[in-house]
């Protein structure tokens, strides 16, 4: 059910608003009463009202500034003035101060009713544009901040893709190539080339170019193209070619609605120049804007960084793996029976990692984790290592030992799981009779089963202090004597299988391989 129209009426004669009240309930009103006009202007603060109905001349507050206030406070709130006096001047004099209309005495209860239902329509129906009006502009407030969100959000996106790309990006030139094939996914350009510093000659060398049917600078010709790049790389600035210009400007301000034709950017580690990014013109004919060039900036920031950790990387690994070649080097030193032993056991167990199918990320654990195997051995005194007779109980709890002073000597680089077990677990016995935590079956990784194959097998036709190497026929024999018990029973016979093309082996050392993934404890790093 529709709700009444509620109307004020206002008059210091009580006789009146009874009148008044009478004849607007009998029109289908709701009425409320006042004696004057503050009180009236109270009442208005108070409740919702369709209309009010005033007489002029009352005490405290007049009819007439009771309108002005109502007007100023309720624009839309029609009101209408009461006089008994007919006259020009105060019809004028009211509607001066806002009031709808006025309706003389005595009332005549159509022409009462016709205006009443006048305004109150009116009323609503500018209350109803209002309502549209105010939803438009409500609608057009969420449009537009939708488009801000989705903007953000698809900065937030390119962000995202930026950090994930270079993060799964390996070495140097995975990182550079993913710099060029970002730089082309996110501005739609046409033409980009990756330049590269040649720091003897100190010249640009082209190193990735990304060009539809065009060269690698575009429509400029090579000797304007290379001035341009050396211009970018000498001073470390940002070089832009605006539309309709044929000079290129180093890039000062980028003012509102900025546009350009073409870019070139410094590629920088540091304050260090590596390259210079050259991006032509776009697909179809378009501009870079502000957004292009911020997104590019940040573009090389990551890109840079990324260089840089990768470069900080290497010359770290380099040095720990210097390091590490040292003791293995110290420790074959020190036995000249198992000199390259370390070397054999890789490429066994290497050959049958590829035989088997294993991963490049498992191929380049046991390549790693095989070659430092032994290296606990640094910790066992020369009368128990190189003892030229069998050993004793106690001495052989001390050689027992040596896959645990090897897992502590690399424990600050913080192996991958693997790898530590291939260091700790190389003797265990699927029957679990082995050393050093008596490991038994498929608690044994398959990766330290294959490396433990390759360091028997090289153990046993290797010389000794105390004794000859073994035939080839004996240690095929013994390999498969303890197949299920010490050794695993795949492992073994698909060595047997490719051991005609890696035995016997050359004695060229085998270097530590560049890791995909390097890591040290928060105290190192």
């Amino acid at each position: 059910m529709k709700a009444k129209h509620r109307i004020l009426v206002v008059d210091d004669e009580p006789e009146i608003r009874e009148i008044l009240k009478e004849m607007l309930t009998t029109m289908g009103y709701e009425v409320a009463e006042a004696a004057d006009g503050q009180a009236a202007f109270a009442l208005t603060r108070e409740g919702n009202f369709d209309l009010i109905l005033t007489d002029l001349q009352m005490p405290r507050m007049s009819g007439l500034e009771l309108v002005r206030r109502v007007k100023e406070r309720f624009p839309l709130l029609p009101v209408v003035a009461i006089t008994g006096v007919p006259s020009l001047d105060v019809a004028v004099e009211v509607m001066k101060q806002g009031a709808s209309d006025f309706i003389t005495k005595p009332f005549h209860f159509a022409h009462m009713e016709h205006v009443l239902a006048r305004l109150i329509r009116e009323r609503d129906l500018l209350l109803e544009n209002k309502a549209l009006s105010e939803a438009l502009e409500q609608q057009k407030q969420i449009e537009r901040l939708n488009k801000t969100l989705s903007k953000k959000i698809e900065e937030l996106s390119a962000l995202y893709t930026i950090s994930e790309s270079f993060n799964r990006a390996g070495e140097r030139g995975d990182i550079l190539e993913t710099l060029v094939a970002l730089a082309i996914r996110f501005t739609d350009a046409e033409q980009v080339s990756l330049f590269l510093l040649d720091e003897a000659p100190q010249t640009l060398v082209l190193h990735t170019s990304f060009h539809k049917d065009t060269p690698p600078f575009g429509s400029l010709s090579p000797q304007v193209g290379e001035a341009l790049m050396q211009r970018v790389a000498v001073n470390k600035s940002i070089y832009v070619r605006y539309q309709g210009e044929e000079e290129w400007q180093p890039l000062t301000e980028t003012p509102a609605h900025w546009s350009c034709l073409a870019l070139s950017f410094p590629v920088l580690i540091r304050d260090s120049v590596l390259g210079v990014l050259y991006l032509g013109r776009k697909q179809g004919g378009g501009l870079y804007t502000g957004s292009d060039l911020s997104l590019l900036k940040t573009l090389l920031e990551k890109a840079s960084l990324r260089l840089e950790n990768d470069a900080l990387y290497t010359n770290l690994f380099t040095h720990i793996a210097d390091t590490l070649r040292v003791l293995v080097s110290t420790l074959e030193a020190r036995d000249r029976y198992t000199r390259d032993h370390s070397h054999r056991v890789v490429q066994y167990a290497l050959a049958i990692a590829e035989r088997l199918g294993l991963s490049p990320e498992e191929k380049e654990s046991i390549h790693f984790a095989g070659y430092l195997h032994d290296i606990g051995k640094i910790g066992i005194p020369d009368r128990i290592l190189l003892k030229p007779a069998s050993l004793t109980t106690e001495e052989f709890k001390i050689i027992q030992l040596h896959p645990i002073i090897g897992e502590s000597i690399l424990q600050p680089i913080l192996l991958d799981p693997l790898e530590r077990a291939i260091i700790r677990h190389h003797h265990e016995r699927l029957d679990g009779r082995g050393y050093p935590d008596g490991l038994s079956e498929t608690q044994i990784p398959l990766l330290v089963r294959i490396v433990s194959v390759a360091d028997a097998f090289d153990a046993m036709t290797s010389p000794r202090p105390y004794r000859a190497p073994l035939s080839l026929d004996h240690t095929i024999a013994e390999l498969r004597r303890w197949v299920d018990r010490q050794f695993d029973r795949e492992v073994v016979e698909t060595f047997l299988h490719c051991l005609p093309q890696v035995w016997p082996l050359d004695s060229q050392s085998t270097p530590l391989p560049k890791r995909r993934a390097f890591s040290l404890p928060s105290s190192l790093g």
